[in-house]
């Protein structure tokens, strides 16, 4: 259906915006009010709904095609996101020279949550699997078909191209690493088919 509602509203918070796909936040034109006049608003209420109808009825777009005017209100958008404290360390470990070439090919959830936030395996739940894929997709890491890897089903993240951007590539320690693939044998080791749930942790 066509839509048929237009919706305004005010906040004083700065970071509202917290979707990280754009769905919600693309639909929103923010615009920065420190005044506002009451009565010439007033005034000019019928006269401005006149032109807008006059000017849709005519055919004009009701949405922004002009290529800089979308460049400024995505601008605009991203300047009010809420961004996760955890966005930051992803991004540095996605961008760090050491197994970038790996990384390229794809990471899981469970690898971000292991490898970047050395979180421990009891506290790797979907809640915080989810909270790293949309860190991932906010990053431009986009998530494909599910696939077995060492004998679980997991969705691998991968960038697309140009995403991979840090203003500060740290040097890992090595010792995360060889912690992550510790956990990993002893996991793979230890749980038996059905003892745990794969792929609600991966995705």
């Amino acid at each position: 259906f066509p839509r048929q509602t237009v919706f305004a509203a005010t906040t004083n918070k700065h970071d509202w915006i917290t979707d990280e796909t754009g769905g919600t936040g693309r639909r929103m034109w923010p615009i920065r009010c420190t005044r506002g006049d009451v009565a010439l608003a007033t005034e000019l209420r019928e006269q401005l709904w006149a032109e807008a109808r006059a000017r849709y009825e005519s055919g004009e777009a009701w949405h922004i095609t002009d290529p800089e005017l979308l460049e400024a209100s995505r601008l605009e958008q991203d300047a009010r996101f809420r961004v996760d404290p955890w966005e930051e360390t992803i991004a540095k470990w996605l961008a760090s020279p050491s197994d970038i070439g790996s990384r390229m090919q794809g990471v899981s959830t469970a690898q971000v949550l292991a490898g970047a936030l050395l979180i421990d395996h009891g506290k790797r739940d979907p809640a915080a699997s989810m909270r790293v894929g949309a860190i991932l997709r906010r990053l431009d890491w986009v998530p494909g078909q599910q696939q077995l890897r060492d004998g679980a089903r997991v969705r691998l993240y991968r960038p697309v191209e140009g995403a991979v951007e840090a203003e500060e590539v740290v040097e890992p320690d090595p010792r995360v690493q060889d912690l992550f693939d510790d956990r990993e044998r002893a996991e793979r080791e230890s749980i038996r088919p059905g003892d745990y749930d794969h792929t609600a942790e991966e995705e």
